[in-house]
């Protein structure tokens, strides 16, 4: 949550800023979203685990969750999240070499995508997997 408040106020509140400044906000708040994210998904992954392995009880809002979240839709999200992402990098790649270097935010924006779309992909694909235990 930090990280994607401090990368929408380096686009908007920042966008005056060039140069080292806003390059350094991006990076930071690349870092935060990266690092929120995987929190994220191993909480997900060590809730789920200990269930299967009767260390917890059932959680219903995880049952819930796992109703509406499933393999399928989590790609979905996961492949429109990658095309987004490449995109942004082609739009970043691409202003950079007609000589706009100060377009870096489409660089980052790019690089989180993807990464985020990926992480997503191989989330859906392992919580399935442990799941798997569950039906």
């Amino acid at each position: 949550t930090i990280g994607t408040l401090f990368f929408g106020l380096a686009f908007t509140v920042f966008s005056g800023y060039r140069g080292s400044f806003i390059t350094q906000n991006f990076i930071v708040a690349t870092l935060l979203i990266l690092c929120g994210y995987q929190s994220i998904l191993f909480a997900v992954f060590t809730k789920v685990f200990a269930i299967n392995e009767n260390l917890f009880p059932k959680d219903e809002r995880l049952e819930r969750f796992f109703e509406v979240v499933n393999l399928e839709r989590g790609l979905i999200v996961s492949f429109v999240t990658l095309i987004a992402g490449i995109l942004s990098l082609g739009m970043g790649i691409l202003s950079y070499k007609i000589g706009n270097i100060s377009e870096t935010h489409f660089l980052f924006a790019g690089a989180i995508l993807i990464a985020l779309g990926f992480q997503t992909i191989l989330f859906g694909f392992f919580v399935s997997i442990l799941g798997l235990k569950r039906k």
